[in-house]
């Protein structure tokens, strides 16, 4: 519940951002007023909701048997998603290679869309405010523009991009990001259809992210690209969007291509940002594999950030692990300095980078499966809401055992030292009442409120286009 409250306050001082520029025309300074007015009341609900938690804190807790594995804050609740499994019926339909959970129609509520690979047809998934979809495809028939058709799209993401109150969508493919202007504050339409493509040095994507990276209150893309040759050498260097838009027109920098010095990449590793140089502006975490060449062991590629969206030279961090499938910046133990946490793709082992001394230290493993659980990416959140971030790990074993197929959560509790895994029960997204006993190669995964309980559920896409929900069945 804090990290949601943290992130739709993140969006209120975008805002106010916005609303503080004078290049802005009235029509949208009204609109992002309304928005601004209707996200501060859901703040204001669970500010509430947290007051009434920290009010139950104050009271004596009960002793746990093993004092190092709970919060000392009160008993931990555990088990959010190992009832049978409630799902949330997303309808069959042309569903994605990647897809961005948001609200995008500003009701209140998270909805789905998603590209797919064939013909890059763009598919909506609407919630009716209680976790139940209607699904319909993002334009008129004749008016989709194949975003990415035949060329792979394979990341999607949402921002406000032209800071007009509404959350545009961003798509990676092969050869190029492509943003949808979102119009449904103007009305009519939600989306235009025509693409917007940016300039990316003639780099396929393989995989993005999205924020503020030079503190103007516009969000900012960075993109990890895939190999080619350049002047006789492979290269995959990071690309740096810098957004130059306005309330009527959306507009990028061409893309600043840096760490061109580091080895190829591993084309399924995945690019994170985050404050993890104490610098107050968010820096790029890049996993690098391992190489049997000159360039040795696997390494966090970590580019700090000076505060105006540009970069310095990487800093390499050791990890320990063989394959890094993604590092991510959270702060587990709440000192206000964040760590990293990674992933290994091979064995699915955890790890979490402190910082000791001005370096960073792989301490050791805080899980490492027994069942050859291999991983593709994680995420934090506060899932079971107790104050503390929790890891969600998604699962990468293509054919392998179903069970090892499952997200796992590694539940904090303000240290170092996550709990003993559980492992989230996925349903079949057609079929609310049956399990989806076998996902495989998991694409994508998030946590979003999907019936505006505040709890933040789990969604997975998979390799055959599923997307698969969990609800989150802890209460606050």
């Amino acid at each position: 519940m804090f990290l949601i409250e943290k992130g739709l306050s993140r969006r209120v001082a975008l805002i106010e951002r916005r609303l503080a520029s004078s290049n802005i025309t009235p029509e949208a300074r009204e609109r992002l007023k309304a928005l601004l007015a209707a996200l501060n009341e859901r703040i204001k609900r669970l500010r509430d909701q947290i007051n009434e938690q920290c009010e139950d804190y104050a009271q004596p807790p009960e002793q746990p048997q093993n004092p190092g594995s709970v919060s000392n804050r009160g008993l931990i609740q555990r088990g959010c998603y190992s009832q049978s499994p409630v799902m949330f019926p997303i309808p069959e339909g042309t569903f994605p290679k990647g897809y961005a959970a948001a609200d995008f129609d500003n009701d209140g509520d998270t909805d789905v869309i998603g590209v797919s690979q064939s013909g890059g047809l763009a598919t909506i998934a609407r919630n009716n405010a209680q976790g139940m979809f209607d699904l319909s495809m993002l334009f008129k028939d004749g008016e989709d523009p194949g975003i990415g058709a035949n060329d792979h799209p394979n990341n999607t993401a949402a921002g406000d991009l032209d800071g007009d109150g509404d959350l545009d969508l961003v798509v990676a493919s092969n050869h190029t990001i492509s943003i949808l202007m979102n119009r449904h504050s103007q009305g009519g339409r939600d989306f235009d259809p025509a693409p917007i493509n940016l300039v990316t040095g003639n780099f396929g994507v393989t995989s993005m992210a999205v924020a503020d990276l030079n503190g103007d209150g516009k969000e900012d893309i960075v993109f990890k690209s895939y190999g080619r040759r350049v002047d006789g050498r492979w290269v995959s260097p990071v690309g740096v969007l810098i957004n130059r838009s306005s309330a009527d027109q959306i507009v990028f920098s061409e893309a600043a291509l840096i760490g061109r010095s580091l080895p190829v990449n591993s084309v399924r590793s995945v690019i994170s940002l985050g404050n993890v140089l104490g610098n107050a502006a968010p820096d790029i975490i890049l996993p690098v594999a391992a190489s049997s060449g000159s360039d040795g062991p696997a390494f966090l590629a970590v580019f700090e950030n000076r505060g105006d969206g540009t970069f310095k030279e990487p800093i390499r961090v050791p990890v320990g692990v063989f394959l890094p499938a993604q590092g991510i910046a959270v702060d587990l133990n709440q000192d206000g300095l964040n760590e990293i946490v990674i992933v290994d793709r091979v064995s699915g082992m955890v790890r979490v980078l402190a910082k000791r001394l001005g370096s960073f230290v792989a301490l050791r493993p805080i899980f490492q499966s027994d069942r050859n659980y291999a991983a593709s990416m994680l995420i934090s959140g506060d899932v079971n809401r107790d104050g503390f971030p929790d890891i969600v790990i998604a699962s990468d074993n293509g054919w392998g055992s179903p069970r090892n197929n499952m997200p796992v959560v590694l539940y904090g509790n303000g240290t170092l030292e996550l709990s003993s895994p559980e492992q989230v029960e996925l349903g079949d997204p057609f079929d609310p009442a049956a399990r989806y006993s076998s996902p495989n190669h998991a694409r994508n995964i998030s946590l979003s409120d999907l019936n505006g309980d505040d709890a933040p559920d789990t969604l997975m896409l998979d390799w055959f286009n599923a997307v698969l929900a969990a609800k989150n069945q802890c209460i606050g």
